[in-house]
């Protein structure tokens, strides 16, 4: 009985596979459906290893986020301490000792610092050019190393500021958009703020002398 089964099966198949076989051969509709179908797997196929092969790419892509943190201070700070001595259209002092105020502009060439010193009694047109502080008269050039006596005049001539800041140590602290570059030399306090990779304010506190320095800077 099983035999007799297994035999009527087998028949079967060979009887849709002949009947397959004889449309195909003979009747051309179900011959263009055929290739139709056999077309279509094929699509199928290809779609798929392509979408697989799309993935793989992806998944070996490294993944980047856009960062939102604002860039701040993008030029090496050493750099722009070298700016300030080049770069700079003048520098303004706010100096204060006890109740006397002081204010000093200074401008800044190649081989010369040159500026106005102005209190509450007087105004002296001054030069510091090598290390000699002239007072100008008249377009004369007179020497005067009394000019910035009640000064530090590391402090006052900007260049030998430069100087000294850069052989020191500071502690970075990030303070809104700007970063300030604390310092501690000789027990005197020195706060550097920058801004967009640019100097703008020098603040030193120099045994209760409070030198305010404001850079402007070249557009």
């Amino acid at each position: 009985m099983k035999k007799e089964q297994e035999s009527e099966q087998t028949e079967e198949k060979v009887s849709k596979w002949s009947l397959i076989k004889y449309n195909y051969q003979n009747n051309p509709p179900f011959k263009a459906l055929i290739k139709l179908l056999g077309y279509f797997v094929f699509f199928i196929v290809i779609i798929s290893v392509v979408a697989i092969g799309n993935d793989s790419v992806q998944d070996s892509k490294p993944q980047y986020k856009e960062s939102t943190t604002n860039k701040i201070n993008e030029k090496n700070y050493h750099d722009m301490l070298e700016d300030l001595r080049t770069t700079t259209k003048s520098i303004n002092y706010e100096i204060t000792i006890g109740d006397n105020k002081y204010l000093l502009t200074e401008n800044i060439t190649d081989s010369e610092v040159t500026g106005l010193l102005e209190n509450k009694d007087n105004i002296i047109k001054f030069s510091i050019k090598d290390n000699i502080i002239y007072e100008i008269k008249l377009n004369e050039y007179i020497p005067n190393s009394e000019i910035f006596a009640n000064f530090n005049g590391t402090y006052i001539n900007i260049i030998s500021l430069i100087d000294l800041i850069s052989a020191n140590k500071a502690t970075k602290m990030l303070e809104n958009d700007c970063v300030v570059y604390n310092y501690v030399i000789d027990e005197n306090t020195f706060a550097v703020t920058t801004k967009d990779s640019i100097i703008t304010n020098i603040v030193i506190n120099s045994e209760g002398t409070i030198y305010d320095i404001k850079v402007e800077t070249e557009d």
